[in-house]
């Protein structure tokens, strides 16, 4: 009887143990998930922080195009939160470069088989508007034609851009483009001519030698592994720019300090691999 009792409480105790044990390390892959977004956050507020404060660059205001993939992989409940994570960083950007008449322009593409222009700079003349018209492009499905979409966009910047405005894209694509619309040429031509193309790419079926084609650099391409994270991360993105504004003083500098606004990840943005999450 000694013996059999001795059995159960051993087989108890070892239960328990392995019940911890497995808490463990569910907590540890969430803070690991966790603790990566934070980093892809942070880098997204600090580029822009430094793409957009004066004096870094000569420019105080900026054409910015929106280019939303809508091709079939991607189903309307992700292509929601794609909405989503586009409107905190219209967020993100009215920050550092606020959006209104005479300064930051924004506009809207949405891309499959075929292109729209959801709307266009001169349509939408506050954050809130922009965010209300990001908010109601409508999920079509196709093809991943991101070539149609670049090229939309240079026609766009050559004939409705501001003469006076810095010109930024804002890519979001969760796959290889279709085949025979490589969009790394057309890429290369509006680098050319000046602007400014972030990358998010997102998920495993993701070309990555044609997304750091398209990318300005490799500090602004931001991999992420699904689009519930995307929304995520550039929800944080936003918190973290309104904390680098409470920080800045007019003309760039940080209170307390006596230059621009350097973020603790950024010192090393232009020599770093993107970021990916996993």
């Amino acid at each position: 009887m000694k013996t059999l009792f001795f059995a159960v409480v051993i087989f108890a105790a070892f239960s328990v143990s392995s019940t911890a044990v497995g808490i463990g390390y569910a907590g540890q892959s969430f803070f690991q998930s966790t603790r990566e977004e934070d980093t892809v956050a942070r880098r997204m507020s600090d580029e822009l922080s430094h793409l957009m404060a004066p004096p870094i660059f000569h420019k105080k205001y900026w054409d910015v195009i929106f280019i939303l993939d809508s091709s079939g992989s991607i189903g309307a409940s992700d292509f929601g939160s794609a909405k989503s994570a586009l409107q905190s960083m219209a967020g993100v950007i009215n920050i550092f470069s606020s959006i209104g008449p005479g300064k930051t322009r924004v506009a809207g593409i949405r891309y499959a088989s075929w292109v729209d222009v959801q709307f266009n700079f001169d349509v939408h003349d506050s954050l809130g508007e922009v965010n209300s018209a990001l908010g109601a492009i409508p999920y079509v499905g196709g093809f991943t034609k991101t070539r149609l979409a670049l090229e939309k966009a240079l026609d766009m910047y050559l004939n409705d851009g501001d003469p006076d405005n810095a010109k930024l894209i804002w890519l979001t694509t969760d796959g290889k483009s279709s085949f025979g619309y490589d969009p790394i040429a057309i890429a290369t031509n509006l680098k050319n001519i000046g602007v400014q193309i972030f990358v998010v790419p997102v998920g495993t079926s993701v070309d990555m030698t044609e997304i750091n084609g398209m990318g300005s650099s490799f500090s602004r391409v931001f991999s992420v592994p699904s689009y519930s994270s995307y929304r995520q991360v550039a929800s944080m993105a936003l918190s973290y720019a309104s904390q680098s504004k409470d920080l800045r003083m007019p003309g760039g500098e940080i209170r307390g300090g006596a230059g621009p606004a350097e973020h603790p990840l950024s010192v090393s943005r232009n020599n770093s691999p993107q970021q990916t999450l996993s």
